[in-house]
C-alpha cells in the first residue's frame, strides 16, 4: 500500500511490477505495428528490459512525488480488472462487449481531491 496505515484511502492496488509489466506488453504490441503494418515479431526480454525498468521508474517517481494520484491510479486499475465485465451475467454478448469497451475506454481519475 502507497497510503499511510491511518489513512483512509486502503483499496487494494495493483503492484508496480505487474503494472510495469502489463504496460511492457502493450508497448511490445504497438511495437509490432511501428510501419504501419502489423509484423508480429517474437517477444524477448532482452528488448524489453529497458522499457520495463522504465515503466518501474516512472511507477517509483510518482508514487514518491505524487503518492495519492499513484494509489488511486492503482487502486483504479486493480478495482476495473477485478469487476471484469465480462464476468457479468448478461443474455446478450453485445451489450456485455459494449460495456467492457467503456471501461477500457475510461480514462481513471486521478486528480487529488485536496
Amino acid at each position: 500500500m502507497s497510503m499511510p496505515p491511518k489513512s483512509p484511502h486502503q483499496e487494494p492496488e495493483i503492484p508496480a511490477p505487474l503494472l510495469a509489466f502489463a504496460a511492457t506488453m502493450v508497448y511490445a504490441e504497438l511495437d509490432d505495428w511501428k510501419t504501419g503494418i502489423y509484423v508480429k515479431l517474437p517477444f524477448r526480454a532482452d528488448t524489453f528490459a529497458s522499457i520495463y525498468q522504465t515503466f518501474v521508474s516512472n511507477l517509483r517517481d510518482l508514487r514518491e512525488a505524487q503518492c495519492s494520484r499513484y494509489h488511486r491510479l492503482t487502486a483504479t486499475i486493480l478495482e476495473s480488472a477485478v469487476k471484469n465485465p465480462w464476468r457479468a451475467r448478461s443474455s446478450n454478448p453485445r451489450t456485455t462487449e459494449s460495456r467492457f469497451l467503456q471501461r477500457a475506454l475510461a480514462l481513471p481519475d486521478i486528480e487529488d481531491d485536496g
